[in-house]
């Protein structure tokens, strides 16, 4: 994909930022204040984010039956077989792990700790997938 064309207007001392970009015969318009310089290149990729269809992965969890805490359930909804890189962050530790994570068509796999994780609430899970929004998802 092409990068989006960007038009700053000035507002003050901070200027604004309109971004546009024609997706399929649609206009996707995004409006932000750049305060910093890099906040350029945010602008464009939450645009671009934005047109992306979501990861076809849904985030379930449960208790774990044999161990503690939660076992986190990463369900396929697509008909293809796909590979997602999913990211546990613990910010009460400062820890996180990440790693890849194939999943069969309408499948589904499993992570607790069997697996290296113990999640706890307050976590938080990132599955990403190339040209796919990334999915956030918090344990409560």
């Amino acid at each position: 994909m092409t990068q989006p064309p960007v038009v700053q207007r000035k507002s003050g001392s901070s200027p604004l930022l309109i971004i546009l970009a024609v997706v399929g015969g649609l206009t996707v318009v995004g409006v932000g204040v750049c305060i910093l310089s890099g906040a350029l290149l945010v602008g464009r990729k939450a645009v671009q984010n934005a047109v992306q269809p979501p990861v076809p992965v849904t985030v379930m969890y449960r208790s774990s039956a044999v161990g503690k805490g939660y076992v986190a359930q990463f369900h396929n909804t697509s008909e293809k077989y796909i590979t997602v890189v999913v990211k546990f962050t613990n910010k009460t530790l400062g820890t996180t792990k990440s790693s890849a994570l194939e999943i069969p068509a309408f499948g589904a796999k499993e992570i607790g700790w069997q697996e290296g994780w113990e999640f706890v609430s307050g976590e938080s899970i990132d599955v990403s997938m190339a040209d796919h929004q990334t999915l956030h998802v918090t344990i409560p």
